[in-house]
C-alpha cells in the first residue's frame, strides 16, 4: 500500500473537524480500535464507543468553527500494519492556533487500512505536567 492511501485517510480526518461528518472514514476503524485524546476521560475502547465520542465532538467542533490543517506526516510501513505520527495545528475561529500530536496504528485487511489505534492530543511542557524540566 502506498503513502498516498494513508494521506487520504489523514486529510479525510482532518475534513472532519469542519465539517462534523464522520461517515467518510467511519468504516476504517476496526472493531477493537482504541482512540486517546487530551482529556483524562478520552479513553474509548471498541468501534461503538469510538464512533459515538467522535461523532459528538466533532459536531460541537464543526459547530464552533474549529479546524484541522495537516502537518508533515511521518509514515512507516512495516508489512502488516503502518505507522503514522503528525504534528497538525487545530485552527480555532478566534484565529488561535494550537499545535496537536496524532499518531495512528494501522492495520492492513486484505487491500483495506484499518484504524487500530488512535491518538491526538495537545501537548504540554514538561514544566507544566511533571514541575521539572527535562532534556529535550
Amino acid at each position: 500500500m502506498n503513502d498516498d492511501a494513508v494521506l487520504a485517510l489523514l486529510a479525510t480526518l482532518y475534513d472532519s473537524f469542519a465539517t462534523g461528518d464522520t461517515s467518510r472514514w467511519a468504516d476504517y476503524f476496526a472493531p477493537e480500535v482504541l482512540c486517546i485524546g487530551t482529556d483524562e476521560a478520552e479513553w474509548w475502547q471498541g468501534r461503538d464507543a469510538s464512533l459515538s465520542a467522535a461523532r459528538a465532538q466533532l459536531a460541537q467542533m464543526s459547530e464552533a468553527g474549529i479546524r484541522v490543517t495537516p502537518g508533515d506526516p511521518v509514515i512507516a510501513d512495516r508489512d502488516s500494519f503502518i505507522l503514522v505520527a503528525d504534528r497538525p495545528t487545530l485552527h480555532l475561529p478566534d484565529g488561535t492556533v494550537a499545535a496537536v500530536r496524532l499518531t495512528l496504528t494501522l492495520s492492513r485487511v486484505d487491500d483495506a487500512l484499518l484504524i487500530e489505534q488512535m491518538h491526538m492530543s495537545v501537548p504540554a511542557a514538561n514544566e507544566d505536567v511533571i514541575h521539572q524540566t527535562l532534556p529535550v
